[in-house]
C-alpha cells in the first residue's frame, strides 16, 4: 500500500522488505496453523461439545476469523516475482475492479472482527472478575475498540487500481491511500498506544483482585505461592499479550517492516485461544467433580454471556475443588496449614461476593 507524501525508497529497498514481509506472514500463518491443528482435539471437547455460552461465541470468532484471513493471505501472496512483489500481498484473482474491492474489504473486516473479540474478550473477563464492574468493563471495552475503528476508517481512504502484468500472467490491485503517510503513521501509532493501554489495564485489575484473594487467604490461615496465583488469574497471558503490542509499538517508531502487526495480533489470538480453553477446562472438571451439588449455582458464575470467563486457570494436573468456599463477609475459624492451596477466582452469581475457593 502507498501513501501521499510517503518517502521515497528504492526499488530493491521495497522489493526486500515486501519479501521479509510475504515471508513473515508465511511463517505466522504456518504457526498459528499448526497450533489450531494441535488443540483442535480439545477443542472438538471442550467447544463444540460442552454448553453453550458468550465464551462459545468468543472463541469461534477469535479463532476462526483470524484462520479466515490466513486462508486470504496465502490467495494474496503467490506468485512472488522480482518487481511485482511491490503489491503482491494484495495480488488479485481476477482483473475486474469489484475483485480488489472484495479483497481488500474482506481482509479487513476479518482483521476488525479479531480486533473486536479481543477488545470484548477483556471486558468480559474484567467485568467477570471485579464482582461486575460495568464501568471497568466499559473502559476496557472502548479502549480496544480504537484500533479496529482507525482500521475501518484507514480503508475507507484507500482507492484501488487494476495493475496488469501480462508478462508474469497475473493482476494485481494497486493500493493507493489519500492521507499522507505522516497521518498514517500517527493514526497506527495511535491505534497501537490504546489497545496496548487497554492490555495495561486489564492487566493491573487482574493483579488487583489476584492480591486482595491472597490477602483473603491469608486471613483464613492459607498460604498460596505468589507464582501460584499469577498462574491461575491469567496475568502471564495479558503480561504477554501487553508485551507483544509494547514492542509493536516500539517497532513502529522505528521503522519496521509492517508485518509486526501480524505476529502480534496472532500470539494474540492464540492465547486468547488457549485462555478459553483452559476456562472451560475447569469449567468441566468442576462439574464433573460437583454436578449433584445445589449450591454450586451460587458459587460459579454461568452467566449465558459471560460463561466461564470469571473462572481461574488450571496448569498441569491442577484441579479446582469447589467444596468449601470461603466468604468474604464471614470468616471462618482458623485451621490447619494445608500444602500449596490454590485459590479460585470464581463471583457469586447472586450476592456478587467473591469467593476465594481452596482446592
Amino acid at each position: 500500500m502507498s501513501y501521499a507524501n510517503e518517502p521515497a525508497n528504492s526499488a530493491s529497498e521495497i522489493e526486500l522488505e515486501i519479501i521479509a514481509a510475504n515471508y513473515t506472514h508465511i511463517a505466522v500463518a504456518a504457526v498459528f496453523l499448526y497450533d489450531t491443528l494441535l488443540t483442535l482435539p480439545k477443542e472438538i471437547d471442550q467447544i463444540w461439545l460442552s454448553k453453550f455460552s458468550g465464551a462459545t461465541i468468543l472463541y469461534f470468532v477469535n479463532r476462526y476469523c483470524l484462520l479466515a484471513q490466513k486462508i486470504l493471505i496465502f490467495m494474496q501472496l503467490f506468485p512472488w516475482g522480482s518487481i511485482n512483489v511491490r503489491l503482491a500481498f494484495t495480488m488479485a484473482t481476477d482483473s475486474s475492479f469489484h475483485s480488489c474491492t472484495a479483497i481488500s474489504w474482506t481482509n479487513e473486516i476479518l482483521l476488525v472482527a479479531t480486533f473486536l473479540v479481543i477488545a470484548l474478550f477483556f471486558s468480559l473477563r474484567i467485568y467477570a472478575i471485579r464482582d461486575r464492574n460495568l464501568s471497568e468493563a466499559v473502559a476496557v471495552l472502548a479502549l480496544g475498540c480504537v484500533l479496529p475503528a482507525l482500521g475501518l476508517y484507514q480503508q475507507a481512504t484507500i482507492s484501488l487500481t487494476v495493475v496488469r502484468v501480462p508478462i508474469l500472467g497475473f493482476v494485481l490491485c494497486d493500493e493507493k491511500s489519500t492521507i499522507s503517510f505522516d497521518i498514517y503513521s500517527r493514526l497506527a501509532t495511535a491505534g497501537r498506544v490504546t489497545i496496548t493501554v487497554s492490555d495495561l489495564l486489564v492487566l493491573i485489575l487482574t493483579l488487583i483482585k489476584t492480591f486482595k484473594i491472597r490477602r483473603l487467604a491469608a486471613e483464613h490461615d492459607l498460604r498460596t505461592p505468589l507464582v501460584t496465583l499469577l498462574l491461575r488469574d491469567g496475568s502471564l497471558y495479558f503480561a504477554a499479550i501487553f508485551t507483544f503490542n509494547l514492542l509493536d509499538i516500539v517497532l513502529l517508531q522505528v521503522g519496521a517492516f509492517g508485518a509486526v502487526a501480524d505476529v502480534v495480533t496472532t500470539f494474540s489470538v492464540i492465547l486468547i485461544a488457549r485462555f478459553i480453553l483452559n476456562l472451560r477446562t475447569v469449567h468441566r472438571r468442576g462439574d464433573d467433580s460437583i454436578s449433584s451439588r445445589a449450591e454450586f449455582s451460587s458459587i460459579r458464575f454461568t452467566d449465558v454471556l459471560v460463561g466461564t470467563l470469571g473462572a481461574s486457570l488450571v496448569h498441569g494436573e491442577d484441579q479446582p475443588n469447589v467444596d468449601e468456599p470461603l466468604s468474604c463477609r464471614e470468616k471462618q475459624p482458623a485451621r490447619s496449614l494445608q500444602p500449596a492451596p490454590q485459590l479460585e477466582f470464581i463471583q457469586g452469581s447472586s450476592s456478587g461476593t467473591p469467593h476465594a475457593l481452596p482446592v
